[in-house]
């Protein structure tokens, strides 16, 4: 019996060594499982304590920090096991004596020598797989230095579409950083991004194309743009973004995976142009001129070409500007609202009642037999004006029906936002697979141009449903042809088109009707959307079903808990440096993970500097 005992306390001691020598070669050792506390897996989860001794903890100035990663080998397997940081305890020695308040402490800087003690969930081996027995009391635990082993021990997606860099609260991770991915596929499921003015969103979202752009050769990116912020991509940035070291490795290679085209969709008013050929200028003029001059003093040289892509009723311009080393081509396109473009599927838009919608069709129809045809939305008013008795009598409509259809009418057909002609034809939204085809950079619909010229929002919204339909009707007719491209939709400020309040319930849910169609072929045919707001309150919840990814950037502790925000996550969250966010996804196998974008790779300027004389 002796025996046995004393060859298996050889065997601990040569395990503890083996398991030293193992940790330090990707790590530093700064404490040990604790023999105080036990190590235990049970039905409420597996729990470890960490001791670390007053030196290293004083000395060696260790911070660690709730979230922060750490590595342990187990004494049993001498295998490398991932720890998150829970909670830690800091005690003076006097704590551990019951002392009546009544008699004073003099102080005395001998009993911090205490040790620290560091709870932790364990999170995977270093085969990937989850812990199922106790870690092993003494075994040594370490700073890791190794980040393909920080990648395996934590869960993270090997494979896929950079996000940033993985962090944690103190910066507990690998000199050099740990790419955070998100697989192709899991775009296709959705993504929410969410966070207060200033916390990084926009920046994320701009690093997110480029990555996009950088690593998925045939997607197809559309940015819905209420904000102003995004035809500046194709602006290249005077220097070498910081913290950019996952995403590109020095300023040449950002300039030889920068996009070199964009597509701007420029939404036309009936009244407020005179010729094509003003229209762009005055947009390159607005958007791109006078950022360069104010951010860069450069006199831009630039050449309009009107003989673009061949869009059918129109062709394309491209405006080319020469920035000296660095050239790119912005594809400008006119589009509009048109009756005739949409009559065929008015009652798929989110503008009718869920009752008009079902007789509007044969509405339509009736008003264009006794027409002879209709044009546009102010002969289509005034047909119904006049045969507004013989609708109610022959289909016997519900006088709150017919108002409900009468109002939209009458606000389109009194709008100079609608029924826009150029060279004889009226404008519409060009064919997806038209755009799709040639495609060479982001798309980019730019409403804010849009609203900066006077348009009412409510059309602005139109015109972004009918995109989102436009492209849903090719994706589903790719689903038929069995041809296809991946597609990603990024809705900047989503909460102005799917918000969680509206005039009524029935519109909130009209519009919940919609979004749940176009998002609906996300899995089965490679359609993904990017909702980002600043509330997950100001978003209709069907949002918050709909998307399996969450990147949460600083915000209000209301909204955290709605996102079901991890406890030791919470106070952090609502004071998170600027680009710093948090992960929830279901590919991340230990549930969520905190990370840092860079600063921005593509074109990001304050256009609000550019209203300052």
């Amino acid at each position: 019996m002796y025996e046995r005992h004393d060859s298996t306390i050889e065997l601990l001691k040569d395990r503890l060594k083996l398991a030293i020598v193992k940790l330090s070669s990707v790590g530093k050792i700064v404490g040990y499982v604790s023999r105080r506390n036990q190590s235990r897996v049970s039905e409420e989860g597996v729990k470890v304590v960490v001791e670390v001794d007053p030196y290293t903890y004083f000395n060696e100035g260790l911070s660690i920090g709730v979230g922060d990663y750490l590595v342990a080998t187990d004494l049993k397997s001498l295998k490398y096991v991932g720890l998150r940081v829970k909670s830690i305890v800091r005690s003076d020695a006097a704590s551990e004596i019951e002392t009546p308040l009544s008699i004073g402490l003099e102080s005395g800087v001998e009993s911090l020598l205490t040790y620290t003690l560091i709870e932790a969930e364990p999170l995977l081996t270093e085969d990937g797989l989850p812990v199922t027995t106790p870690i092993e009391p003494q075994s040594p635990v370490a700073i890791p230095t190794n980040p393909e082993l920080v990648e395996v021990v934590t869960g993270l997606p090997t494979d896929g579409v950079v996000l940033g860099t993985l962090i944690s609260p103190t910066a507990l991770i690998p000199d050099n950083p740990v790419p955070l991915k998100l697989p192709k596929y899991e775009f296709f499921k959705h993504i929410l991004v969410v966070g207060t003015t200033g916390s990084g969103k926009t920046t994320f979202l701009k690093n997110l194309i480029f990555s996009l752009l950088s690593s998925w050769e045939d997607v197809f990116i559309t940015v819905i743009d209420v904000t102003g912020d995004y035809s500046q991509i194709v602006l290249l940035p005077n220097q070498l973004p910081k913290d950019s070291k996952v995403f590109i490795g020095k300023f040449e290679e950002l300039i030889l995976k920068y996009p070199k085209q964009i597509t701007c969709l420029i939404p036309l008013r009936r009244r407020l142009y005179r010729s094509l050929t003003e229209v762009f200028r005055d947009y390159v003029y607005d958007r791109f001129y006078k950022v360069l001059t104010t951010y860069y003093g450069l006199n831009v040289r630039y050449e309009l070409s009107l003989d673009g892509r061949d869009l059918g009723i129109i062709k394309s311009t491209i405006a080319s500007l020469d920035l000296g080393k660095f050239k790119v081509d912005i594809e400008l396109i006119p589009i509009s609202l048109s009756y005739v473009k949409i009559r065929d599927h008015l009652d798929v838009l989110p503008l009718f009642s869920r009752q008009a919608r079902i007789y509007l069709k044969n509405i339509i129809t009736f008003l264009e037999n006794e027409a002879g045809g209709i044009g546009n939305f102010t002969m289509l008013y005034m047909m119904f004006s006049k045969f507004k008795k013989d609708l109610i009598n022959t289909m016997k409509l519900h006088k709150a029906t017919l108002e409900s259809i009468e109002r939209v009418l009458n606000f389109l057909a009194s709008s100079d936002d609608v029924d826009v002609i150029v060279d004889g034809n009226y404008l519409g939204i060009p064919p997806i697979e038209l755009l799709v085809k040639g495609f060479r950079g982001p798309v980019i619909l730019d409403l804010d141009y849009s609203l900066t010229k006077g348009s009412s929002p409510f059309i602005v919204n139109l015109i972004a449903y009918e995109y989102l339909r436009s492209l849903y009707a090719w994706k589903k007719s790719t689903l038929q042809e069995g041809v296809d491209r991946p597609s990603i939709v990024i809705l900047d400020e989503a909460h102005r088109f799917f918000p969680s309040i509206g005039t009524s319930y029935e519109e909130v849910d009209m519009l919940a009707d919609f979004i749940s169609m176009v998002t609906r072929l996300g899995r089965a045919k490679g359609l993904g959307f990017i909702f980002s707001t600043h509330s997950p309150k100001d978003v209709h919840k069907i949002i918050l079903q709909l998307t399996n990814t969450k990147v949460i950037f600083r915000s209000e502790k209301t909204f955290l808990e709605l996102l079901d925000i991890p406890r030791e996550y919470m106070n952090y969250l609502q004071l998170a440096p600027d680009r710093v966010g948090l992960i929830r996804s279901s590919v991340i196998r230990s549930g969520y993970a905190l990370f840092k974008t860079s600063e921005p790779l593509l074109g990001h300027y304050d256009v609000s500097r550019l209203l300052i004389r």
